[in-house]
């Protein structure tokens, strides 16, 4: 029998997963909300998610969502961040049908890593009076994809060690450690991105988005 949270946890993922929203609508005013640029990253994420590859860790998938994620975050803020990251997750579940319990956890992190790490990035664009054209941001750009994976895994990987009662070090051993040069890449192509968009527009990004889906 595979193991399960509590009721009680349920409970309390589904409590952070409401205070996570709220906290996206009362930041929806500040967002820029480019549609053009949204539609062509949710399509990114979504076709990312459905083409998912596996690795040898069960658990775990390689798609371009995150990476749209963290992109809508840099230039649309933190509610289109928000928007992208749970669509890729209720995608990946409809494709996936996986237990309810994954789904709630994965759209409670989902809520979250965009929503604090957005906001620790536009907080600290607002406050060194960075601009798109400055080298320093795309410096902020690496520091925001770097946190929100750091939240994602830290999330995810507590979960997991919470119902398999492993430790945390061998989460990362096993989970983290095989990702990292794939999320390096990954962090590099996201400063691409950027400055393609800054540069060019959104044909940019939809260009980067067809090659890293083919990819």
């Amino acid at each position: 029998m595979r193991p399960r949270p509590t009721p009680t946890v349920m409970w309390l993922e589904g409590v952070a997963l409401v205070v996570a929203l709220a906290a996206t609508v009362v930041l929806a005013g500040d967002a820029n909300w480019d549609l053009a640029l949204l539609g062509t990253l949710l399509a990114v994420a979504v076709v990312g998610d459905l083409t998912a590859v596996d690795t040898a860790n069960d658990r775990v998938k390689l798609s371009s969502s995150f990476l749209a994620i963290v992109v809508a975050t840099v230039f649309g803020g933190v509610a289109p961040g928000v928007i992208v990251a749970l669509s890729s997750i209720l995608v990946g579940w409809v494709r996936a049908r996986y237990a309810f319990h994954f789904l709630l956890i994965n759209l409670t992190v989902y809520a979250w890593f965009p929503l604090v790490s957005g906001a620790a990035f536009h907080a600290a664009i607002d406050g060194s009076g960075v601009v798109q054209t400055d080298p320093a941001f795309y410096l902020l750009v690496f520091g925001l994809f770097s946190v929100a994976l750091a939240l994602d895994f830290t999330m995810v990987a507590a979960y997991v060690c919470y119902l398999e009662r492993s430790r945390f070090a061998a989460q990362v051993r096993r989970a983290l450690m095989p990702l990292l040069p794939s999320e390096l890449a990954s962090a590099v192509l996201a400063l691409g991105i950027a400055f393609a968009y800054v540069e060019v527009g959104v044909k940019a990004v939809a260009l980067f988005g067809l090659v890293l889906v083919i990819f």
